[in-house]
């Protein structure tokens, strides 16, 4: 029988003031880290957020969930 996989799905609230762990309010931004765009990539053990702005800045946050 397979190991049952946890949801540790992460996602950015739709105003873009938080991060998201199954809808829970787990990291607030502050006005100048709201992205413009974003991106969930699930990568191994762990997830990455990635933040894009209209300036051409990219940032990668990197996850690991316990």
């Amino acid at each position: 029988m397979p190991a049952q996989r946890q949801d540790y799905s992460l996602s950015l609230s739709l105003d873009r003031v938080w991060v998201l762990r199954r809808s829970e309010e787990v990291l607030w931004l502050p006005w100048e880290y709201r992205p413009n765009c974003s991106a969930v990539l699930t990568v191994g053990g762990g997830t990455n957020l990635v933040f894009g702005y209209l300036s051409g800045r990219v940032y990668i946050l990197y996850f690991v969930l316990l």
